[in-house]
């Protein structure tokens, strides 16, 4: 790519005023660097974002992605763009890999928004669990594209050709039928904007200049079965019927596609049960533990559940309270014993009074005290190991809090360990293997250390709603006085200041995090 730099830093000016923020920039810089490429199918929902009277948040708001077809001869530009606009690739973990069709995703920074891009250097599609035709139709789009405040749009003859291919193979699948379902109402609507020039007409001549095994008449008859509602039987049939006359364009044989429909079908079912979400996406990088610590009443709490749910709509992720981990399997009977006799004799419990100071010293250096510390570590390492594997597996994990072996670290070991050459006997052994366990602890790979003045952490105290949780302003402000976070060798660290208003504080959380994922 020559000269990218430059031509990006003095792009080209649309008059258009629907093209906003991140979507603008990339319009502009693909027109700078004269890369080739168009938006060629689901038009009709573009234009209501970007069209003359439409609503440009649809695509800030993310209910819509853009689907680009690029030039072949012009990847190299294309995503030398991305990059210098801070698009990241993503991996679709269920679907099979495609070369030809990849994910991008950029940070909007006016809005926080996360634009998705599916871009294609060839022409894949077919079913909803399989995209089995590669049909040799880029120039065709790429040739006939016009502009719509800037950005090119396949002209409504072309992509009707796609859209009733893309919809008849649907229809011809029972799986596809049974499994997804096909919206008619939407179906319809879309089929009537790109009928509404007249665009059926031309296209019997593109067909057979470009797709010469598949029949004009029976793409006349597959038109007319969409648009009059013929039934579902018939549809049914007038799919099979296509199919067969696009066999040559199969990206893989009867077999192969039988295969990997089920493999993909078994394991989005595995994936319901699980809880876990079959329409997220990996960072194509990999994942990342992600540790939010802080004191009390700076808003680390709050700005993890608005990153869970920002970067929730795009990853797989996983949010965990590490200050307060469940039980492993080994500690579950000695802490549902602990929190029985907690309950039955509330008097013996060793817990932190409200002004900061600890219940009594002589608790604090007790047997069962120490027991208890050793469990905590052993849950919080169990868990910290699980999120490690989700991370190392694409996953997004977010952490509230996260241990170390520092001690008097907030959220780190308790108990002090015996001088060197000191036995220390049963309860020196037991501060061993609590500084042990929490070192066996890998770092987390970006800390956001939140922070705030502690007259403002009081006020935020103040302000809490959660009945029966406030702390006193006393406790927050010893707690700011002399707790201290921990450090974390080879983690990004980042010092967040909450002390600005919300709105802007998440703002700018989410560059900081989209830069460093």
């Amino acid at each position: 790519m020559i000269g990218l730099s430059k031509q990006v830093a003095r792009p080209a000016k649309f008059a258009g005023p629907k093209l906003l923020g991140l979507f603008r920039q990339l319009v502009e810089c693909l027109h700078s660097e004269g890369v080739r490429y168009c938006h060629w199918k689901s038009n009709h929902g573009l234009l209501r974002a970007i069209g003359q009277g439409g609503d440009p948040g649809l695509l800030q708001s993310g209910e819509l992605d853009l689907d680009l077809l690029v030039d072949r001869k012009h990847i190299t530009r294309f995503e030398g763009v991305l990059a210098l606009l801070g698009f990241k690739r993503t991996i679709d973990p269920v679907k099979p890999h495609s070369t030809s069709v990849l994910h991008f995703h950029g940070l909007d920074a006016a809005t926080g928004a996360l634009l998705h891009l599916h871009v294609y250097y060839r022409i894949v599609t077919g079913e909803s669990l399989l995209k089995n035709y590669r049909l040799p139709l880029e120039e065709l789009l790429l040739a006939n594209a016009r502009k719509v405040e800037g950005l090119p749009i396949v002209d409504p003859k072309v992509e009707l050709i796609i859209f009733i291919i893309r919809m008849m193979v649907k229809y011809g699948s029972l799986a596809e039928q049974v499994l997804v379902g096909i919206d008619k109402k939407a179906v319809l609507v879309e089929l009537e904007s790109l009928l509404a020039d007249g665009s059926q007409k031309a296209t019997e001549g593109l067909i057979e200049a470009w797709l010469p095994g598949l029949s004009p008449a029976l793409f006349g008859d597959c038109v007319t079965a969409l648009r009059d509602g013929t039934s579902r039987v018939r549809r049914y049939l007038l799919g099979r019927r296509l199919r067969r006359q696009l066999a040559s364009y199969r990206c893989f044989s009867r077999i192969g596609e039988a295969t990997r429909r089920a493999g993909i079908f078994w394991q989005r079912l595995l994936w319901r049960l699980l809880s876990w979400s079959s329409s997220r996406q990996d960072h194509a990088s990999g994942g990342a533990v992600i540790a939010f610590i802080g004191l009390d009443a700076s808003g680390k709490s709050t700005l993890m559940r608005e990153t869970a749910a920002w970067l929730g709509k795009v990853f797989r992720l996983d949010a965990e309270h590490l200050g307060k981990p469940p039980s492993a399997w080994l500690t579950l009977l000695p802490n549902l014993a602990r929190r029985l006799v907690a309950w039955l004799a509330p008097h013996l419990r060793m817990s932190a009074r409200q002004d900061g100071c600890t219940a009594n010293s002589g608790s604090k250096g007790g047997l069962l005290y120490r027991l208890r510390m050793v469990m905590l570590a052993w849950d919080r390492r169990a868990l910290a190991l699980r999120l490690r594997r989700k991370a190392a597996n694409g996953w997004i994990v977010l952490c509230d809090r996260y241990p170390s072996a520092q001690v008097g670290a907030i959220d780190g070991a308790a108990l002090p360990l015996p001088a060197a050459g000191a036995g220390g006997g049963l309860k020196g052994y037991l501060a061993l293997l609590e500084n042990r366990l929490y070192r066996q602890i890998a770092s987390p790979d970006i800390v956001i250390r939140v922070v705030a003045p502690a007259e403002v952490a009081v006020e935020r105290n103040r302000q809490r709603h959660e009945l029966g949780k406030e702390k006193s302003d006393s406790y927050v402000a010893y707690n700011h006085r002399n707790v201290h976070l921990p450090a974390f060798h080879g983690a990004h660290t980042v010092e967040l200041d909450t002390n600005r208003s919300r709105a802007d504080t998440v703002q700018h959380l989410r560059r900081i995090l989209w830069q460093l994922l």
